[in-house]
């Protein structure tokens, strides 16, 4: 199943960077986007989708981890681009309120972690 999701990079672009933690918040026991993890070689030329695992799972909720593609405008060379990507999705154990993480690791490129405020 393919979805199509338009949005920023909240993960990895062009070249995997260095770990990076990402605020997120979301209402108990609904689901949120959280971000998704795809990058675009030389030419603008989009990468195909990375593999990931989760490093540590989230102890308050659970993630979902869904192939697609993003379209974004956050690479200035490559406007409009269609990248293939897993898109992140979190969901809090209903009724939980506080924070919760979790670290995600795609292959080739630095583990992301996600902080997560569940109100």
């Amino acid at each position: 199943m393919r979805h199509y999701v338009v949005g920023a990079c909240l993960a990895a672009f062009c070249a995997f960077p260095a770990a990076a933690q990402q605020q997120i918040t979301a209402k108990s026991g609904e689901e949120v986007q959280a971000g998704w993890i795809g990058s675009v070689g030389a030419n603008c030329t989009p990468n195909p989708v990375p593999s990931v695992q989760p490093s540590k799972l989230a102890q308050h909720g659970q993630i979902k981890l869904i192939e697609g593609e993003v379209q974004t405008d956050s690479v200035p060379e490559c406007p409009g681009i269609k990248i293939p990507a897993i898109v992140v999705f979190y969901t809090s154990s209903p009724g939980y309120k506080g924070t919760d993480e979790f670290v995600l690791a795609p292959t080739g490129g630095a583990e992301q972690a996600y902080q997560v405020t569940v109100e």
